[in-house]
Order: C-alpha cells, then structure tokens, then sequence
C-alpha cells in the first residue's frame, strides 16, 4: 500500500484532500498532519511513500525541516507544494516534486502518478490477443485508446489500430504507470509524447499519417494539457 502523508503547519487539509481520487487501481493510505511531532509520528510508522509539504512561503524553518526528513527518512518521497516563486528553491533541494499555489487536484494527481511511475517493477506495454498471436505493445507505440460501448479501439503508431473488448475504464491504470499517458474526457486516453501536432479541430501523431478530428473544447483542452506539461 502507498503511503500518502499531507502536511501544513497548524491546518489539517483532510477535508480537501478526500475528495481527490489517487488510484483507481492501486491502494493507498492517506495521513494528515498538522503539527511537527504529528508529521514524525507518521513518517516513523510509514517509512517510505510520498510527502506533501505544504506551505504558503517557504520559510528557513520549513527547509532545515524538509532537510531533515531527506535525512532521517530518506525512502520517503517530497513534494513541496507552496507558492510558484519557490519552484527553483526545490529543484535546488533536490526535492522528488514541486505543485504550484493554487494547488489543484490534478496537480496532486500528477504528483502520484510520477511516484508510481518512478516505483521499480511496473510494466509499460499492454499484452493483447490478436490473429496473429499475443502481441506485446509498449505504450509508446499506442497514439491513443478511445471508447466504443463496451469496447476500447487502440490507436496505434503508424495507422494500425486494435479493438479490445474492454471498456475504457479499464486501462486507466495506463495513466498511473506513464505520465504521457493522460485521460482528458471519458471517451479518450492519450499518450501525449506522440502528439505531433494540435490545431483547432484535430491532432496528428508522429509516424502516423492520418489525422484524429475532435471537437474544439478537446482540441483545446489537449493543447492547453500540452503547454503546461
């Protein structure tokens, strides 16, 4: 089970953060601290896991106490979530993960993503039945999957395409073991490092000639996802 712990001094964020959904596959615990011995007693039970540290300026006590945690507890990974003018301070920490204010679902969603994505172990292709025998597709070979009823066509690159016959929901897990991999609406999964080009009405994939015409708020949406990765 992942470890989740959040901590702010003297307020305790778990009203907010139930309402995210982590994992739709994946198990995790979630601790809220709000005072210094609180944020020991968990990271001393927890041991390893991923850490948000929140805070609304990043004051020199918040660093000797981010210091010491990289310390003391070094399996556990931090992710500093404070104002968006501390963002070198934490690459300059060597912080696992940085989200800037306001701080938003996704960004927390995102910063659990990365920590899976960097676990050991995971695997990256999808196996699949096909006439030819079982296929082993890496995921960056899928363009995108894209929901049919029931069924899920997977797009892959160069034109070639599969249908599964599983509903989309299914291979959200995609999303967690590779961050290019990004459920935008309920129809579609993208893998967003194939993206080659987005305009108004469509996006063109690399290696793929054919274009996939979309409606103008998921064009947008998709060049916006793409502009802030």
């Amino acid at each position: 089970m992942d470890n989740l712990i959040f901590y702010k001094k003297d307020t305790n964020l778990k009203a907010q953060i139930t309402k995210v959904r982590f994992s739709f596959t994946r198990k995790y615990s979630l601790m809220f601290a709000s005072k210094p011995t609180e944020l020991k007693e968990y990271l001393l039970k927890a041991k390893e896991g991923v850490l948000f540290f929140f805070t609304n300026q990043l004051e020199q006590s918040d660093r000797i106490a981010i210091q010491n945690i990289r310390n003391l507890f070094p399996k556990v990974k931090i992710c500093l979530c404070t104002n968006k003018t501390f963002a070198l301070d934490a690459w300059q920490m060597h912080l696992f993960h940085f989200i800037p204010q306001p701080i938003t679902n996704v960004g927390l969603e995102d910063a659990y993503k990365k920590y899976i994505s960097a676990s050991d172990g995971l695997q990256k292709e999808l196996v699949v039945k096909t006439k030819e025998g079982i296929a082993r597709i890496p995921f960056r070979m899928i363009n995108y999957l894209r929901a049919k009823g029931n069924y899920t066509l997977i797009s892959l690159r160069g034109g070639k395409s599969i249908l599964e016959t599983k509903q989309l929901g299914q291979y959200e897990y995609f999303s967690e073991r590779d961050l290019n991999m990004k459920r935008l609406n309920r129809s579609y999964i993208f893998n967003m490092s194939n993206i080659r080009v987005a305009d108004e009405k469509s996006i063109a994939f690399y290696a793929t000639e054919s274009k996939l015409e979309l409606s103008k708020a998921l064009a947008k949406l998709i060049r916006k996802t793409l502009l802030s990765k």
